[in-house]
């Protein structure tokens, strides 16, 4: 999903509040985990919560008309 990302990112002129909350609650979460976590497989567990908040930000920052037209087949004319 990242690479598809990084083929293609949009930037937005104006950024939602949702965004900047989901940006600031992936990194603050994702920093406490690592910092307070003495287990290597328990950060695994701990870091469930804020992947629907990643995943949010990674499919706002996606061209989704460029992604549709560079991936989408189109249908044969007969």
């Amino acid at each position: 999903m990242m690479i598809l990302v990084l083929l293609n990112f949009k930037i937005h002129k104006q950024a939602y509040p949702l965004f900047w909350v989901a940006v600031f609650y992936t990194l603050s979460l994702f920093e406490l985990i690592g910092l307070v976590t003495p287990v290597m497989g328990a950060i695994v567990r701990y870091k469930i919560q804020a992947l629907p908040f990643l995943f949010f930000l990674l499919i706002y920052l996606t061209d989704i008309e460029k992604l549709g037209s560079r991936y989408m087949t189109k249908s044969k004319q007969t």
